[in-house]
């Protein structure tokens, strides 16, 4: 999916510990208010906009993120 779409913004994958194991989670952008990203979400593919996407600062994820 993501060579399909031409990204307006940088990307970050990402992985992180969860309950049932780790997940991976995919970034979309830099933003400096939580409604610009919000925002931002009418630029992702349908099969991403789909899955409900919400803003997380990085700094809420740091600490569960994995090797």
């Amino acid at each position: 999916m993501a060579g399909a779409h031409v990204w307006k913004r940088p990307l970050l994958l990402y992985r992180i510990s969860a309950p049932g194991g780790p997940v991976w989670g995919l970034g979309y952008g830099v933003f400096e208010a939580a409604g610009a990203a919000r925002r931002a979400r009418a630029e992702l593919p349908a099969g991403l906009a789909g899955s409900h996407p919400w803003p997380h600062a990085l700094a809420d994820i740091g600490d569960r993120l994995v090797d």
